[in-house]
């Protein structure tokens, strides 16, 4: 952190102090304004999550916070034990779900074959030969090492070194008969489910039939997701289906358990991100009360934006947003502890950093505020033959890289979460369920329950006893992690972005710069100097008389 002329040193002095107070984990100060005449000091503080119960107000009802989760959990256990509401039975859903899976298995070695590579038994290549003989895009590597792995389960090839595999045999040419499963599997399906699984296979098979045109980058996979830009699939995948339809309707009772319990009087204020297609969004919206609910849906992208406005027209308390929640929500114009309930379904998955992702998510929570999570706990094969190529599901630069795998296991996310602030986490269905096949779960973590106010108070009283009253910040701004540019250092620029949007909760109203052209260091020095004068004649004063 660096500011031009005589005050860096003054800064550090600053920090230094401030790194002392046991609440505090990081802490970068700033001085802020278009000159020097009217800057202030500001400081961002990152605080110790240990520690830092001092540096808020203590919040909630505890008897009242913990009925509201002990009944969301029933609840959510409740609705998970019954059977699906489409209507499907279970093992022969099962059973089709793991013909789909041998059938993408097909489509990994019959896309392989037609690339030229293990034909013939003993073919040694590495995921980097394999890119380059075939001419496929680095962007794809991630996916390949994906694709040998699970045909090393099937021992269908074998590990030699950490990148090479050898097929012992030629790989298998079974598309005729894993079809010929799939549609004996389809005809005891109810009626209703039929067409939105057989869009999900037509996906299926329009993807294996751009493998090798995709892998070349001839092909973007999203133009097959959205073919001429409607969103028919994309409402099979993650609306109309059995497993969509499945995890839906847990988070809709939950939700309605949560109403039950609100305070009549508070508003609920509810943030979706990547809320895309709007497929979770549907089965949310009927079970919240009209005239105190807030719902901010958000995107990426403008995309999705127009056919959610007309989908969901007849919802009053929608409102519609752009958000990247990679990014800082601060510098998007998002206040901190805003929300109440924050819902991301099918999305943090494809976040390159879920760490600093789910900071941003904590960021935005207000205290016992709740996350739910609906998320792939399983990396099956059906979605590595088809959405597996869409960037998202590859760009993850994070701990996930060490098994090459963008999902985390639902003891992951419990691990996850608790490690980002949140103190209660519970799974839906339970391990062990009928219906764990699904590859899915929908999670719910409460953030932290002892917090409700940032008092820079805290901070300022602390300091009082440590530095002259001129080098005590006149504002105070709470960050989850200090901003860095792309060389890692403080990224002026967004801390300036925060300063603007500052509540006025955050500031030290007291402090107020006086109007003068002098730079901000020696206006404070000549205020504290003056007291200093004023005191020594009041003192004289009284010794003369």
């Amino acid at each position: 952190m660096s500011i031009s002329g005589s005050t860096d040193t003054q800064i550090r002095e600053i920090e230094t102090a401030l790194m002392q107070h046991p609440a505090v984990s990081e802490v970068t100060v700033t001085a802020v304004g278009e000159s020097d005449k009217n800057q202030q000091l500001v400081a961002y503080v990152v605080p110790d999550l240990k520690n830092a119960s001092a540096l808020f107000e203590l919040e909630g009802n505890p008897v009242q916070i913990q009925n509201l989760w002990q009944s969301l959990v029933n609840t959510g256990h409740q609705k998970a034990q019954q059977p699906p509401e489409s209507g499907i039975d279970l093992q022969t859903f099962s059973s089709l779900s793991a013909s789909v899976e041998r059938l993408s298995t097909a489509y990994i070695c019959h896309t392989l074959r037609n690339m030229g590579v293990y034909i013939h038994p003993q073919e040694r290549y590495s995921t980097r030969e394999l890119l380059s003989r075939c001419q496929i895009q680095p962007r794809y590597q991630k996916l390949i090492q994906q694709w040998l792995s699970v045909l090393e389960e099937d021992r269908l090839l074998q590990r030699e070194s950490e990148e090479t595999f050898v097929n012992p045999h030629p790989l298998p040419i079974a598309l005729d008969d894993c079809w010929h499963q799939v549609q004996q599997h389809m005809k005891l399906m109810p009626r209703e489910s039929i067409p939105h699984l057989e869009n999900n296979l037509r996906y299926l098979q329009q993807s294996a039939d751009n493998h090798v045109a995709m892998l070349k980058g001839e092909v973007d996979p999203l133009e097959l997701f959205f073919a001429q830009g409607a969103l028919d699939t994309a409402d099979s995948a993650y609306q109309f289906n059995p497993i969509a339809n499945y995890y839906n309707s847990i988070a809709r009772e939950i939700f309605s358990s949560v109403v039950q319990f609100w305070q009549p009087e508070t508003p609920l204020k509810i943030l979706e991100v990547g809320a895309g297609t709007g497929a979770t969004t549907a089965s949310l919206l009927p079970v919240l009360p009209l005239n105190r609910t807030v719902y901010t849906y958000t995107d990426v992208s403008t995309f999705f934006m127009e056919p959610a406005k007309k989908k969901f027209r007849n919802y009053p308390f929608v409102e519609y947003k752009q958000l990247d929640i990679e990014k800082s929500p601060q510098e998007q114009g998002y206040q901190l502890q805003s929300f109440d309930v924050i819902v991301a379904a099918n999305v943090l998955h494809i976040a390159g950093n879920l760490s600093k992702t789910l900071s941003y998510i904590r960021s935005l929570l207000a205290p016992n505020g709740l996350l739910l999570l609906i998320e792939l706990t399983q990396y099956n094969r059906t979605v590595m033959t088809t959405m597996g190529f869409v960037h998202g599901f590859s760009k993850f630069e994070d701990e996930r890289v060490e098994n090459n795998i963008p999902v985390l296991s639902v003891e992951k996310w419990h691990n996850t979460l608790q490690s980002h602030g949140f103190e209660k986490i519970v799974a839906f269905p339970e391990t062990g369920s009928p219906t764990d096949f699904m590859g899915q779960n929908l999670i719910v973590a409460r953030k932290s329950a002892s917090r409700k106010q940032f008092k820079p108070y805290e901070l300022h009283n602390f300091l009082k006893d440590r530095l002259p009253e001129y080098k005590i910040p006149s504002a105070y701004r709470l960050l989850d992690n200090i901003p860095l540019d792309e060389n890692g250092r403080v990224d002026l620029r967004s801390l300036t972005a925060i300063a603007q949007v500052t509540p006025e909760n955050d500031r030290i109203d007291n402090l107020s710069q006086e109007k003068t052209d002098k730079p901000l260091f020696q206006q404070a020095s000549d205020r504290a100097q003056k007291r200093k004068q004023s005191a020594q004649k009041m003192q004289h004063r009284k010794v003369k008389s």
